[in-house]
């Protein structure tokens, strides 16, 4: 399993539906967390929680933040 598909199910599990439904690992620059996802601020926590549980890392207060996009996400997690 990918890095992407983790994200996803994370958000599935989450979110209870698949927000990522059409995109591929390709696709994904452009989709904003709150604008083009609709996800609010405790789900962004709650999906950083998920990711750091499942792949053994841990995100700071600061990256939290910072996560505006999902490839904000996905590139802070290649950094790891």
């Amino acid at each position: 399993m990918n890095l992407f598909e983790v994200i996803r199910n994370v958000f599935v599990e989450v979110c209870g539906r698949d927000l990522l439904s059409g995109l591929s690992g390709d696709d994904y620059s452009g989709s904003r967390l709150y604008e083009d996802l609709g996800l609010d601020s405790v789900q962004v926590v709650e999906i950083c929680a998920h990711l750091e549980s499942r792949l053994g890392i841990e995100f700071s207060e600061t990256d939290m933040l910072g996560f505006i996009t999902l490839s904000d996400i996905l590139e802070k997690l290649n950094e790891r």
